[in-house]
C-alpha cells in the first residue's frame, strides 16, 4: 500500500523494522501524512490489543496448550482481517 510492502508494515507494527533509520523515518512520516494508513495502523493496534486481551481471557478461563491457543488466536485474527478487508473494499 502506498509503496510500502506488507512485510515492511508488519515489521513496523511489530517494532521489529529491519530497514535503515531513513526507511523507518519514511514510514513514520507516511503515517503522519496519510489518513488511510493512520486509520489502518490504529485499527491494527486495537486488534492486537483485543487479541492480547482474548488470549489472557482464554488462558485464565481454562488451560490450553500453546499450540491450541496459537491456532485459536490465528482463527480469530483471520476473521478480523477478513472483516477489515471487506471494509477496505467498500471504501
Amino acid at each position: 500500500m502506498h509503496g510500502i510492502t506488507e512485510e515492511e508494515w508488519a515489521d513496523y507494527l511489530d517494532l521489529a523494522f529491519k530497514g535503515s533509520a531513513q526507511e523507518r523515518k519514511r514510514l513514520d512520516s507516511h503515517l503522519v501524512n496519510c489518513m488511510d494508513c493512520r486509520e489502518l495502523y490504529q485499527s491494527i493496534l486495537a486488534t492486537e490489543q483485543s487479541l492480547q486481551d482474548a488470549g489472557e481471557e482464554i488462558r485464565g478461563g481454562f488451560p490450553l496448550d500453546d499450540e491450541r491457543l496459537h491456532f485459536s488466536l490465528v482463527k480469530i485474527l483471520s476473521r478480523i482481517l477478513d472483516k477489515c478487508a471487506g471494509i477496505e473494499m467498500n471504501k
